[in-house]
C-alpha cells in the first residue's frame, strides 16, 4: 500500500488538476494519511463557492481494494457530512468504491481503477452539486438540511456562506489562501443545522426591518438589490439556475459630449441634505454626457436644458451637491458583473475568474462609498436611481446591504440569541436525521 501511495502522490504532484480544483498538502509518515485541498471557485453556482476547504483521507492497509476514509477538516454544513464529526458518509465511498464486491481478476479485466485524484475529483462534484449529484442514492444524509436545501435554496445558500466565513468582504482576511481555515474555529463552534438556521432567519428578520424603515415602501427596484444581496429571498433548488444569475453591465466610456441641465442652486455644507426653509435658486450646469447615466441620455438644441428632479417627479429640484457627487463617481469602467443574491465577488471583463483574483475587484467596486454611514448611502441612491446611472445604484446597493448586514450582526450579539456549538447536540443530531444508510452499511 505505502509503495502505491507513495507513486499516487507524486503523480498528483508532477501533474496538479488541470482545473486547480484541488491538490494534495500534506500527508504523515508513512503515507496513509493525506491532507488535501478543495478549490471551490467563486463562479461556481453553489453554495460552497469561493471557499478553500480541507479534507483528510485515512488510507486503510487494504486500499486500493478498501477506500479511503473522508473526514472534512474545514468545519462545514452540508447534507452528506457529519456535522458533528465532519465525516463523508461512508455509503458514498463504497458507491463510489466498486472493488469491495468484485474479484481482484475482475477489477483488473473491467479497468476498475481508483486512485486519490478520483476520490478528490468526485469530492469537488459532491460539493458544487451541493448534494444534489448523490439525492437517488440510498446513502446516509442529514433530512433538514436537504429539505431546507430543496424548499428555500437561498437560504441554504445564505448559512453555508455564513458557516464558511464568506458572508462580507472583510471576513475573507480571516482565510489563509494555503490553509482555507479560519484560526481555531471547530465544529463545536459551528454548531448544528438547527442552530445555525435558527440565527440566519433571526438575521433575516432584522435585515427586513431595516430595509422596510429605511425605504419605507418607496425605491422598489433597490430595495429589491439590496434585499437580493443580503440574501434574503426565496426559491427552491429546482430554481437555483435562476435565482444565481448575473447583474451585468456593459463598458463605460469618457464621453465627448456635453448636456445641460437644471439643479437647485448652491447648497450648505451638509452631503445629500435639504435644509429646511432656505430659499434655493435654480442653477443650470453644463457637464459630460456619461453614457451610464440614462435619464440624461437625451438630445437638445444649445439654449435648452434638462431639469433634473429629485425622486424622479416634478416640483423639487435635484441638489447641486447630489449632482456633483454622483458625477464625481462616474469614470470610465470595464465590462462587469455580480451574482444576484449574495455576491463577494466582482467580476470584470479582463479577470480570469480563478485564483481569488477578483477579490480586489470587490473592494474596488464599493470602495468610492466606504465614507458614507446608512442613510448617506440611501440618499446618495435615490439621486443615482434618479439619474439612471446603474453600476453606481448596484455598487451602493452592495456597499449599503454590508453595512445593514454588519449591523444586524451586532444587534444579534446585543439580543444574546447567538447559537453556540453543542457536541451532545451533534451527536443526537447526526444519529436521528441520518437514516437512509443500507443495511449493514454504517456511516
Amino acid at each position: 500500500m505505502s509503495r502505491r501511495l507513495d507513486k499516487e502522490w507524486r503523480h498528483l504532484e508532477n501533474y496538479p488538476d488541470e482545473h486547480d480544483r484541488f491538490f494534495a498538502d500534506v500527508r504523515s509518515k508513512n503515507s496513509s494519511v493525506w491532507l488535501c485541498k478543495i478549490l471551490i471557485p467563486e463562479e461556481e453556482k453553489c453554495a460552497y463557492r469561493g471557499a478553500i476547504i480541507t479534507v483528510q483521507l485515512t488510507f486503510p492497509n487494504e486500499y486500493p481494494f478498501k477506500p479511503p476514509e473522508v473526514v472534512f477538516k474545514t468545519p462545514i454544513l452540508h447534507p452528506y457530512i457529519n456535522e458533528g464529526t465532519g465525516e463523508l458518509c461512508r455509503c458514498i465511498m463504497k458507491l463510489l468504491w466498486p472493488y469491495e464486491s468484485i474479484s481482484y481478476n475482475q477489477a483488473l479485466r473491467d479497468n476498475y481503477y481508483k486512485n486519490a485524484r478520483y476520490i478528490l475529483s468526485n469530492i469537488y462534484e459532491i460539493l458544487v452539486s451541493d448534494g444534489s449529484n448523490m439525492d437517488d442514492q440510498r446513502i446516509c444524509q442529514h433530512n433538514a438540511m436537504k429539505n431546507d436545501r430543496n424548499e428555500n435554496y437561498i437560504l441554504f445558500d445564505s448559512i453555508v456562506q455564513r458557516t464558511l466565513g464568506l458572508e462580507l468582504p472583510e471576513d475573507l482576511v480571516l482565510y489563509d489562501r494555503n490553509e482555507g481555515v479560519r484560526e481555531h474555529f471547530t465544529y463545536h463552534d459551528l454548531g448544528n443545522w438547527s442552530q445555525q438556521k435558527q440565527k440566519q432567519l433571526a438575521l433575516n428578520k432584522i435585515r427586513e426591518t431595516t430595509l422596510m424603515e429605511l425605504f419605507n415602501g418607496k425605491y422598489e427596484g433597490m430595495r429589491t438589490m439590496v434585499s437580493r444581496f443580503m440574501g434574503i429571498g426565496s426559491g427552491t433548488f429546482a430554481e437555483k439556475e435562476s435565482l444565481v444569475q448575473d447583474y451585468t453591465y456593459e463598458e463605460i466610456e469618457k464621453p465627448v459630449e456635453y448636456i445641460r441641465v437644471q439643479v437647485a442652486g448652491p447648497k450648505p455644507d451638509t452631503i445629500l441634505k435639504w435644509a429646511v426653509g432656505q430659499r434655493v435658486e435654480p442653477k443650470i450646469h453644463t457637464i459630460l454626457k456619461w453614457a451610464g447615466l440614462d435619464t440624461i441620455d437625451v438630445e437638445q438644441d444649445d439654449e435648452e436644458y434638462l431639469p433634473l428632479y429629485a425622486g424622479g417627479f416634478n416640483g423639487t429640484l435635484m441638489s447641486d451637491e447630489s449632482l456633483k457627487l454622483i458625477l464625481s463617481l462616474c469614470k470610465p469602467e470595464k465590462k462587469i458583473s455580480l451574482r444576484m443574491y449574495l455576491p463577494t465577488f466582482v467580476f470584470r471583463e479582463e479577470s480570469t475568474r480563478s485564483n481569488w483574483s477578483s477579490k480586489s475587484d470587490a473592494a474596488n467596486f464599493v470602495q468610492p462609498f466606504q465614507r458614507y454611514d446608512k442613510q448617506q448611502m440611501f440618499e446618495l441612491l435615490k439621486t443615482a436611481d434618479v439619474l439612471g446611472a446603474g453600476m453606481i445604484v448596484c455598487a451602493g446597493c452592495l456597499h449599503l446591504a454590508h453595512l445593514i448586514k454588519r449591523e444586524s450582526i451586532e444587534t444579534l450579539k446585543q439580543l444574546g440569541t447567538t447559537p453556540s456549538g453543542n457536541t451532545k447536540a451533534h451527536d443526537q443530531s447526526h444519529f436521528k436525521t441520518f437514516l437512509f444508510c443500507p443495511a449493514g452499511q454504517n456511516s
